[in-house]
């Protein structure tokens, strides 16, 4: 999308910039949690755009749009597997310097996720959080607004993943600049649902399917997602949907899933 500035893909250390390695190739299963048990036509407050129909057209479109919005990144790093989180609950928290809206945005970002994905996200309070949502402290405007899943030691240079073995998600940092509207045309509204909403596994922006939010361009400036991002979440975070699994065992089960989504969705 167009407002969309990555931090994952450059790591800026003594004025130098080095491309990040690809993601770690799982070499486990991991455990899924438990497939949510709201059913997502009750969804609809929350959600945007035209309910889909549950056509062969539409089922395998969006299977074309799972692999491409899970399977691609952004970054160009080779992603073959599902990564996704298994922790329960998931806690975020804003650290201190980050705008009031911003905080706000968060929570109620947090809160329309739960809902919709099926887990359990929420503010942390006494600990660090999974989920580190920090003012930018770089100089490079690539760091104005994006996430990254690797953890940087500025005395050393190195990096380490926050990727499990078995391809579960134990963290994450969200940075956002304390003048971001000034420097862009995004607001901190929208940098909290794009952030939050994609470090959830969504790797890549796609344009496979005209109603969603993780497109290269978006019209819409709702703060909702739509029913097909609604139904990729739910695939994605159904149990029978394993960290860890290669793209060719995944998507024979993501097929399934989605038929039964666009199927409760119409009966």
């Amino acid at each position: 999308m167009v407002h969309r500035f990555l931090i994952i893909g450059l790591l800026v250390l003594g004025g130098c910039t080095s491309s990040l390695p690809d993601l770690r190739i799982p070499t486990a299963l991991g455990e899924a949690l438990p497939t949510s048990n709201i059913p997502i036509k009750s969804l609809a407050a929350q959600l945007t755009g035209p309910l889909p129909d549950n056509s062969k057209t539409t089922s395998d479109l969006y299977l074309r749009s799972f692999e491409a919005l899970i399977f691609t990144t952004e970054w160009g790093a080779k992603n073959d597997y599902i990564r996704k989180w298994n922790i329960a609950p998931i806690s975020y928290r804003v650290y201190d310097g980050a705008h009031q809206r911003l905080k706000m945005a968060i929570s109620d970002t947090a809160a329309m996720l739960s809902d919709i994905a099926g887990l359990e996200i929420q503010g942390a309070i006494k600990t660090k959080g999974n989920i580190r949502i920090q003012p930018n402290i770089f100089s490079d405007t690539s760091y104005i607004c994006g996430f990254s899943f690797y953890e940087r030691k500025y005395l050393s240079g190195m990096l380490s993943d926050w990727f499990l073995g078995d391809g579960t998600i134990r963290q994450t940092e969200i940075y956002v600049s304390s003048n971001l509207e000034e420097k862009t045309n995004v607001t901190f509204e929208e940098c909290a649902f794009e952030e939050m909403s994609q470090i959830l596994g969504i790797w890549n922006d796609a344009d496979v399917v005209k109603h969603s939010k993780w497109r290269n361009r978006i019209a819409d400036k709702s703060k909702r997602l739509t029913w097909h991002d609604a139904i990729i979440l739910r695939t994605l975070y159904d149990f029978r949907i394993k960290p860890g699994m290669h793209k060719d065992q995944a998507l024979p089960i993501a097929k399934v899933i989605i038929k039964e989504l666009l199927d409760e969705l119409n009966s």
